[in-house]
């Protein structure tokens, strides 16, 4: 008899995110209740981050939550630096008006514009169109903010020169306001952001000083100009330095010892992969000739930026994809009185999955964060938790009988049970860990409802 099985490889969360995470996660006990358990405990309090974006920011609790006004992270509007709005320099505020004479030109391609006043130029067009639609929609511009509308380099040069006249360099005055790293830095946790091409931008920030264009140019002339004189160093012009928000920040980009320990190169992330010595919380942002972006780069060149930093952790066992996506999914939380088919694994708990992974003891290859799979005539279980003390397995097949079926803990680390396949059908299942601890199988994706409000792991034999 020949089976085919069906299941799915589940889709592990950012790890970036999940140890940014770490600094405001906080989780209640463990519900026990049966095909439930503490993978499904209510997280008591307000600091996590939900699936439907609440607490994404947490000054401001609903902006970037599903089906409230766009405001994902804060208003776009020029600042004074601590938060207060104020008018940009003339040389800043934008005229999207066609220049006269020309076919593809504004009148003043600059930055900003006070969206709030309608006679501002660009600004009736606009707001006569949003009126005009079938539903209700508000411009939502505040009076006498003046909000992006193109991008701007941050007051610092790569190497940490502050520039010296930002609104006639056409670039953000130095900000002091509070960023996460301040909160990692808060906290003892270790990160970094690694931008491609950052080395060589500090060698061209410091010829550029050196030759004085520094002084008057836009940091982005002012790298370009040196690397016409020094070609060897001319990536520096491909890092992006609108890309790194600590470049706008005089805490991080103002201090040597911050910028030293905490802005870094692609070449850094890979040599720190390789060292095993990779910063809790990790950045990785592409130079613009591999970020995909198609005024300057092209797909396959961003995903072979992704390939080789895949295949640097893979290099390392103790790093490897899969044994991230394990720790993250095993560690994740069901959010209560939400819908759990639209939460995937969960919320991240990220203060547990740094838990667990301090506690790993084994590499997880391919093969061991794998779904159920038939194996000469038997359908093989496998799960992976070096904290357990024992783990069972629980589902359609045996009645959900957790004691019918234990797993066994092999040399690797990974539990595994081998029983006779059951005959062509759909079947639901769970592990038992530790005798109180229903989970779902962290490896595969298919998943329904188990009506307890949570779910239950999903295959399916033809």
């Amino acid at each position: 008899m020949a089976f085919r099985l069906r299941t799915m490889v589940g889709i592990a969360a950012a790890a970036a995110v999940a140890a940014a995470a770490a600094i405001t996660v906080t989780t209640s006990g463990a519900d026990s209740s049966p095909r439930r358990g503490g993978l499904y405990a209510a997280i008591a309090g307000t600091e996590w981050r939900a699936i439907d974006g609440r607490n994404n920011n947490q000054n401001n609790r609903t902006w970037g939550m599903a089906n409230t006004p766009y405001s994902r992270v804060a208003p776009a509007n020029f600042a004074d630096g601590k938060g207060n709005a104020t008018t940009p320099p003339a040389n800043q505020i934008a005229n999207p008006n066609p220049l006269k004479g020309s076919t593809n030109k504004y009148t003043a391609d600059n930055n900003f514009t006070n969206c709030s006043n309608f006679s501002q130029p660009g600004v009736a067009p606009i707001v006569n169109y949003i009126e005009s639609l079938p539903y209700r929609a508000e411009p939502n511009c505040a009076t006498a903010h003046y909000y992006m509308l193109d991008n701007t380099n941050p007051g610092f040069f790569p190497n940490g020169f502050q520039a010296p006249a930002p609104d006639k360099q056409s670039m953000l005055p130095a900000s002091p306001v509070r960023t996460i790293g301040d909160s990692l830095n808060d906290k003892k946790i270790t990160w970094a952001y690694f931008g491609g091409g950052y080395n060589d931008a500090v060698v061209l920030s410091n010829e550029a000083v050196a030759s004085g264009a520094a002084m008057t140019l836009n940091s982005s002339t002012a790298l370009g100009a040196a690397a016409l004189a020094d070609p060897a160093h001319e990536l520096g012009v491909a890092y992006c330095q609108i890309c790194n928000p600590f470049q706008y920040a005089s805490s991080i980009m103002g201090d040597a010892a911050q910028r030293a320990a905490h802005i870094k190169d692609t070449v850094d992330l890979l040599s720190s992969i390789k060292s095993n010595t990779l910063p809790a919380v990790s950045f990785g942002k592409p130079d613009g000739l591999l970020d995909g972006h198609p005024s300057s780069s092209k797909i396959d060149l961003f995903e072979a930026y992704v390939q080789q930093v895949l295949d640097a952790l893979e290099a390392n066992p103790k790093l490897t994809p899969g044994a991230v996506k394990n720790i993250l999914i095993s560690t994740a939380d069901r959010i209560s009185n939400e819908p759990a088919i639209r939460q995937g694994y969960g919320a991240v708990n990220a203060r547990r999955a740094v838990e667990l992974a301090k506690k790993e003891h084994h590499a997880l290859n391919t093969v061991g964060c794998s779904p159920p799979r038939v194996t000469d005539g038997h359908l093989v279980f496998v799960y992976h938790d070096d904290t357990a003390r024992s783990v069972s397995l629980a589902g359609d097949f045996n009645g959900w009988n957790e004691a019918a079926h234990s797993l066994m803990k092999d040399p690797s680390g990974l539990w595994l049970v081998r029983i006779k396949t059951p005959a062509v059908g759909s079947y639901q299942y769970k592990f038992v860990v530790d005798g109180k601890r229903w989970a779902e199988d962290p490896s595969n994706g298919m998943k329904v409802s188990d009506g307890y409000g949570a779910l239950n792991s999903l295959l399916v034999i033809e």
